[in-house]
C-alpha cells in the first residue's frame, strides 16, 4: 500500500508539475542543477546531485525533469508517512493521513516545482522508519544508529531544518 500511495502521489504531481523554467529560488534549483553550481547561503549539495541525476531521465525539458524531482522526492515522503503511521494506527489511518499530505496546500505547492523542501521530508521520513526499526530490538540493531547519524548529516545538505527532527 506504501507503494501505490507513492505512485499515486508520483502520477497526480506529475500531472501538474511546473512545465517550463521558473523564477526565484526554483530558477535557481533549476539551473544550477544542470550546471553543477552552488546555490544561496549553504549551497543545498545533496539537492542538488538528486536533482541532478533525475535530470538524466530523457523526458520533457531538463527544467521539467528538476521539477519533477521534487514530485518524486514528494512521492518518497508520502511512502514514509504511510509507513510511519501504519507502525502507530490501521491501515485506514495510514492511508487517509498519508492521502491527507498528498493533498495538503503547502505539500502540493513544494512538490511541484524544483525546491529542497521534498527532498527534507523524505530525509526526515526515511530517517524515522530507520529510527523504528531500531526500536524494536535496540541491542541487536545499533548499526540502524549509525545511519540515522549517516542519512541526518546527509541531511543537513539538503536543507538545515534537518536539525529540527534532532530534539524528537
Amino acid at each position: 500500500i506504501a507503494l501505490a500511495v507513492s505512485i499515486l502521489g508520483l502520477v497526480v504531481y506529475s500531472r501538474v508539475l511546473a512545465p517550463d523554467v521558473l523564477y526565484s529560488d526554483s530558477g535557481e534549483f533549476q539551473t544550477l542543477a544542470y550546471t553543477w553550481g552552488t546555490t544561496h547561503t549553504t549551497g543545498y549539495p545533496i539537492y542538488l546531485v538528486f536533482a541532478r541525476a533525475i535530470g538524466f531521465i530523457p523526458v520533457g525539458t531538463l527544467a521539467w525533469r528538476i521539477n519533477f524531482a521534487s514530485a518524486v522526492f514528494a512521492a518518497i515522503t508520502l511512502g514514509a508517512v504511510y509507513l510511519i503511521v501504519r507502525h502507530f494506527a490501521h491501515q485506514g489511518g495510514a492511508l487517509l493521513g498519508s492521502l491527507v499530505l498528498l493533498l495538503s496546500y503547502t505539500f502540493w505547492s513544494q512538490s511541484i516545482i524544483a525546491e529542497v523542501y521534498t527532498l527534507a521530508t523524505a530525509f526526515i521520513g526515511i530517517t524515522v522508519l530507520v529510527l523504528l526499526q531500531w526500536y524494536r530490538q535496540p541491542l541487536k540493531r545499533r548499526w540502524l544508529l549509525g545511519l540515522v547519524g549517516f542519512l541526518l548529516g546527509t541531511g543537513l545538505g539538503v536543507h538545515l531544518f534537518i536539525l529540527l527532527i534532532g530534539p524528537p
